[in-house]
Order: structure tokens, then sequence, then C-alpha cells
């Protein structure tokens, strides 16, 4: 069989592989996040420093078109490779390659324009105008690198092999940092040299994907006469509402920066840009944790077991929950303390936006797991109508909202509202409604973990307020007691089947008395 070749593991131990390598990146990249901001605001200062994520910002609106395009090829590689359809596969592979290649081409001029002109359009440093335009460029061909890696691990999705898919973007993420850092050493300290550091590791991780993907499809090419147009047809019916979708999403997470530089200005911008970082890293971890789940759901949808994609999504739901519910209450509730210890006193004040930030991710992060049933299902039109409203919504109660609060705060509580109402109100309803499951099934695994979340971040700033965690070591020792504490009471509270699945999914977790 020439693709993709998938793991001889059982689902169970494919799944827990998938899940410690997912982890292992975002475990990196956030551990490289919280050591290098620091690292970043210290060298280049804070006004510089707020240009970085606003660079990631702007990339990232690329991935309108990149992202739903990926998403629909993932879907369709999958079910064609369960259905042993060879010559669907290639061609579902070589349409998405070429019709990727030619995005990346209209996108070189539009993202090339646009460096040029970032000095005019968005708050800089005095005198850096030169220098800005070089690391919008390089930042943004950093991107466009990645973009084409994307379509080469679509083959880790549709053979369930994220372990090996990972590889890349680790390679990635450590190759970034340590080529800024060896550079600053030697003397050349400039935000370009920062953008020049994304677009080597970017090329690094675009031929370790060529290789795994060789590695998975050995007898796959490369051929302008797979491309087929009837397939293209096929699979713009869920990019298009993917797009949309994407649009959308992107109006929650990328509209942050832009607003802090436009509205507020480079300095607080950059505050803002930093204390971002946390809710950054709570999402990419979560992203990657929900991300084994779409596999396995495009699976069961491929041999019509639905019900094993509902005790799926349900124990995924709550167990999501109860996984972002622990480091959100740490942070929310000893955000005085990190901030102070991390970045500094200046920075304290700053502490209000990061409760913000962090605060509604235990219900937001908890049904991203269902966006993986959304895209099985093909049911993408309605929820993407839905986001891109949400998205418009965001943004214009971010724009009100932004003056009228101190250093940022308006955008984080726009964002929080409006998301906050939408993943509570809509997406779980919506997700039992197309798969014909009581309408409550998955809404009801939300309560339990905001509940838990808000009781022991109450108890983490209570230690915080009388001075508990005032030292690394009392931060250390607060968040060991009270995160043993929770994750005790946590598992008291799933029901027996949840149990069941966290064994499934992790077989190194065994509790007494579990066969």
């Amino acid at each position: 069989m020439k693709w993709p070749k998938a793991s001889s593991r059982s689902e169970r131990s494919q799944t827990a592989l998938n899940l410690v390598a997912s982890l292992a990146v975002f475990g990196t990249q956030s551990a490289v996040a919280v050591i290098f901001t620091p690292y970043l605001i210290g060298w280049l200062g804070i006004g510089v420093f707020g240009l970085i994520p606003l660079a990631n910002a702007l990339a990232s609106y690329a991935s309108v078109f990149t992202v739903s395009i990926q998403g629909s090829v993932g879907r369709f590689l999958t079910i064609a490779v369960r259905r042993g359809d060879e010559r669907e596969a290639e061609e579902v592979f070589n349409t998405a390659f070429w019709v990727t290649l030619a995005l990346v081409v209209v996108l070189i001029p539009i993202l090339g324009t646009l460096s040029y002109f970032g000095p005019a359009l968005f708050h800089v440093p005095k005198g850096m105008d030169d220098a800005v335009r070089w690391f919008f460029a390089v930042s943004f061909a950093a991107y466009l690198v990645d973009v084409l890696r994307g379509i080469f691990m679509t083959a880790g999705v549709s053979a369930n092999r994220l372990d090996l898919q990972n590889i890349a973007p680790l390679a990635e993420i450590v190759i970034r940092p340590a080529l800024t850092v060896l550079m600053f050493l030697t003397g050349t300290v400039s935000v370009v040299v920062v953008a020049w550091g994304w677009f080597v590791g970017a090329v690094c991780a675009l031929s370790i994907g060529i290789i795994v993907w060789r590695r998975l499809a050995p007898g796959m090419a490369i051929r302008v006469s797979a491309f087929s147009r009837s397939g293209l047809v096929r699979m713009w019916g869920t990019s298009a509402w993917m797009m949309v979708s994407q649009a959308g999403t992107l109006l929650f997470l990328a509209v942050d920066m832009v607003i802090a530089n436009v509205v507020l200005g480079a300095e607080v911008a950059g505050a803002y840009g930093a204390v971002l970082v946390w809710s950054t890293f709570l999402r990419g971890t979560a992203t990657a944790a929900s991300s084994v789940v779409t596999p396995v759901a495009l699976a069961a949808h491929a041999v019509g077991d639905e019900k094993h994609m509902t005790q799926l999504m349900r124990g995924s739901v709550r167990l999501m929950g109860l996984a972002v519910g622990l480091p959100v209450f740490l942070v929310a509730g000893l955000s005085r303390d990190i901030l102070l210890l991390w970045l500094g006193p200046q920075f304290v004040r700053m502490a209000p936006v990061l409760i913000v930030l962090v605060g509604h991710l235990v219900v937001n992060l908890s049904v991203l797991p269902l966006f993986g049933l959304q895209l099985a299902k093909n049911t993408v039109k309605v929820p993407g109508i839905v986001t891109l409203a949400a998205g418009i919504t965001n943004v214009s109660l971010a724009l009100w909202l932004a003056g009228r609060l101190p250093d940022g705060l308006g955008i984080a509580m726009a964002g929080a509202i409006v998301l906050t109402l939408k993943n509570a109100l809509f997406t779980p309803f919506y997700a039992a409604r197309v798969q014909g499951v009581p309408l409550l099934t998955y809404f009801r695994e939300l309560p339990v973990p905001l509940m838990l979340t808000a009781a022991f971040g109450s108890l983490a700033y209570g230690a915080s307020v009388m001075g508990a965690s005032s030292t690394i070591l009392g931060v250390l020792l607060v968040s060991l007691g009270l995160g043993v504490s929770y994750a005790l009471v946590g598992w008291r509270v799933l029901g027996a089947q949840e149990r069941r699945f966290v064994t499934e999914v992790l077989p190194w977790i065994r509790p007494a008395g579990t066969t």
C-alpha cells in the first residue's frame, strides 16, 4: 500500500503515544516562550518585543485559506485511507499540494506589500522603519514555509501517526531560540535576527516533514497529473465553510495585538503581548491534546461507529475541562506573583489582564474536541457562520472597550465574553444536534470543571494574598499542593466511563482496582 503506513500498535497505544508527542511539542514550546519572553524583552525592550506577537498575528491571517484547506484534506484523506482507496488518497494529496502552492505564490506579493507599509500602518519604535520592514518580510517568509509543511503533515493525521508528525515542529521550536541566542551573543542584536531564527527553523522543519512524509507514504509522488478538479470541488465544499470559521476564529485570536498596537501604542501592546504568552501556551497545549481525538473521530465516522464517537467526545470534553482547569486556576490565582517573579514589578499591573485572558479558557478549551466531530460529520457550515458573526462582534466590542479600560483589559474582556457565549451556548448543543443525541449530552460536561477551577483559583489567590507564593519556591510549593489536591478531587468527580477513558488513552495510569 502506497499511502499511508499506519501504525501497527493498537488504537489505545497509538493514541497515548500521539498524546505524549503532542504534549511534548507544546510543553517545549511553552517552556521556550516562558523563558524566552523576558530574555527578548531584556535585549530588545518592551516596545520592540511587541512587534514579535504582532507579526505572528498578521501572518496568521493568511491561515484563513491554508488551515481550512489542510483541515479538509485531513478529513478526505483519512476517509480514503480507511476505505482503502489509494487512488483517491493520491488525488486528494496532490490536489491540496498544488492548491496550497498556488496560494503561497499569491500570498507572497500581498505579505510583501504589508511588510513594506508596516511602519506606516502600525506603531513602531522611532528609527526602526527599515528593520521592521525586514522583520515582517522574513517572518512572513518563515510562515509561508510552514504553510507548505502543513500539507506534508496531513500524512500523519491520516495514518494516526502524530508521534512522527510532531518531530518537525519540535525541531523548529528548538532551532528558533537557539539561533537567536547564538546571534545575540556574537553581538548581532536586532529583532530581524529573531525573524531569521524563525526562517531557518521553518526550513529545517519542512525538510524533516518531507522525510516523515516519505516514510509514511513511500510510494507517493508529487505529480501535476494527479491534480483532480472534481476532488477540488468536493474539498471546496468543506474548505469554504472552514474558511469562514477560520476567519471568525482569527477575529478572536489574532486581533488582540493589532488593536492593542493601533489603539494603545507600541509600549502597551508589548506588555499585552508578554502576558498573552500564557493564554497562547494554554491554547496550544489544549489544541495539541485535542488533536489526538480528531483522527480517532474521523476513523469512527468512516466505519459508522456513532456510539464510540459519542463516548469519545463526552470523555474528551470532561477531561479537557479538568486538565485545562489546573493551569488556569494556578496562573489566574497566582497572577501577581507570577508576573513579579517572571517579568518584574513593572508588569504586576497586568495581573487583571492575565486573569481575564486565561480565566475563560476552562470553558472555551473544553469544547475543542467537538470541533473534530464537526469535521468528521462535515457539518462546518453553521459553525462557520456563527464563528464569523461572533468574531465580528468581538472586534467591535474590543474596539469600543480598548480605550475605556487600562492596559488592554478591555480587549481581553471582549474576547472572553463573546467566545464564552459562543462556546457555552452554541458549540455543545450544535454538536449534540448533528449527532442526534440528547441536547445536554455535551453541555453537562462543562459545569464541573468550571466550578472546580473557580474554587481552587480562589484558594490560590488566597495563598498569594497571604504571601505564601511571593518567591519562586513558594509558587512551586503552592502549585504542587493545590495541583495534587485538584487532581485527586478531579479523579473523584469522574464517572466510571470517564475513568475508563483515561486508562484507555493513558495506559500507564492504572489505579488500584482497574483491570
